[in-house]
């Protein structure tokens, strides 16, 4: 349950001074949780109301830091998963989203350093269900186009402007995978590896396979490559990246039940990178095998299409960001996308009351990830949705980037 939040009347004048100036003067405001339940292990979620003179409500997103919870707290601030969030949405995304014809992110309205974030209340948007983390077409159509003119803003601010400075890239250095040993996003991943060659020794096609044991030696050194691929490149154009795109953190707002915008929320992972590091993802982490057999061509062609409209409305040339280049580095990138797709969907796919457990506090979140995750992930491969999405994620991986080289 969250608790209350300080909001001075200071920070309400900053808010609705952004407001358009129709709105007038406040009468008073409230903040109120967005739900009974713990939503989000890494700040409280609440709505702020704010009315004015004429008791006009208009509403807003808050995400405050847990102050109140001292073991939890301190996990958010070894990660700094808040700090970056607070950073990306006051420093980088203000000045890009201007230069791009949609919207692709909530606007932030205040940045109240170490404690929360106002933003833009999506209450137009809603996240797409699925028990497999998986969008159909419709919704990749719009979600590929959006994140194209994300990608783009990037290029159209260096191309007009300058790039990014030594002081703005410090601001992107890695949190999701940190190359500190003792780091806890970094022995999460030592402990993910650990339970997914678990889940590949359940998979039939590989538990009677002589190359079995060559196989579960060689996956370690597999999947931590992630750490490499998630740096800034030296060979490819890199623009500011999201970082953690799957199912949950993409909002469509429908029109007669079909998808026609998205935004993206949650940028805690934001990185500076090849736009393939985040196109990967976003097509491996949510997407099936047959999906991406009779979509992926076209979705790639939509994506590329919409980043040379993007150029071309600022007179910047393709070659800022050539499709050839795309193409390639998605090939080059495909690796990192089944790593993440694992990696995610492993913890992702879990029954809820494995995540409500996890997400009560900091004790168990460490439990759940330093200790417990294989046994509850190997009781999870009993269920089916579970376990033909692993067996697909991982048979990928293995078959395409263990088995040839053994």
């Amino acid at each position: 349950m969250s608790v209350a939040v300080e909001v001075t009347n200071n920070d309400i004048q900053n808010i609705v001074g952004k407001l358009p100036k129709s709105f007038g003067g406040v009468n008073r405001f409230e903040v109120v949780p967005l739900s009974d339940s713990l939503v989000g292990f890494w700040g409280d979620h609440f709505i702020l109301k704010v009315y004015n003179d004429q008791l006009v409500k208009h509403d807003f997103f808050l995400k405050a830091v847990p102050r109140h919870i001292e073991s939890r707290l301190e996990i958010i601030q070894e990660t700094g998963f808040f700090e970056r969030e607070m950073k990306i949405y006051e420093h980088f995304i203000p000045g890009l989203q201007v230069l791009s014809s949609i919207s692709w992110s909530p606007k932030i309205y205040l940045a109240k350093e170490d404690y929360f974030i106002v933003l833009e209340n999506l209450r137009d948007y809603h996240l797409y269900p699925s028990i497999i983390n998986v969008w159909d077409y419709d919704h990749f159509v719009v979600a590929t186009k959006t994140l194209a003119v994300f990608h783009a803003s990037t290029v159209i601010y260096e191309e007009k402007f300058e790039p990014m400075s030594d002081d703005e890239l410090k601001l992107l250095e890695e949190v999701a995978y940190p190359q500190k040993e003792g780091h806890i996003r970094y022995r999460g991943v030592q402990t993910a590896i650990a339970t997914l060659q678990k889940l590949i020794k359940l998979i039939p096609k590989y538990q009677n396979s002589p190359k079995l044991a060559d196989i579960l030696k060689a996956f370690p050194e597999v999947v931590r490559k992630i750490f490499k691929f998630v740096e800034s490149s030296k060979k490819f154009r890199n623009v500011l990246l999201h970082g953690d795109i799957w199912v949950n953190n993409v909002m469509f707002k429908y029109e007669n039940s079909k998808p026609v915008e998205a935004k993206y929320i949650d940028f805690q992972f934001a990185r500076y990178a090849p736009p393939a590091m985040d196109l990967v993802t976003f097509f491996y982490a949510s997407s099936t095998v047959k999906f991406r057999e009779k979509h992926l061509k076209d979705l790639l062609d939509i994506y590329c299409k919409t980043i040379e409209n993007e150029l071309k409305i600022h007179n910047i040339p393709t070659s800022a960001l050539p499709r050839d280049e795309i193409l390639k580095s998605f090939n080059e990138y495909k690796i990192a996308g089944l790593i993440e797709a694992a990696l995610f969907n492993h913890t992702t796919l879990l029954p809820s009351d494995v995540a409500t457990d996890m997400m009560n506090s900091s004790e168990e979140y460490e439990k759940f990830f330093q200790e417990c995750r294989k046994a509850k992930c190997v009781k999870a491969f009993e269920e089916s949705h579970y376990s033909d999405r692993m067996t697909e994620i991982l048979s990928e991986l293995i078959d395409d980037f263990i088995v040839p080289y053994l």
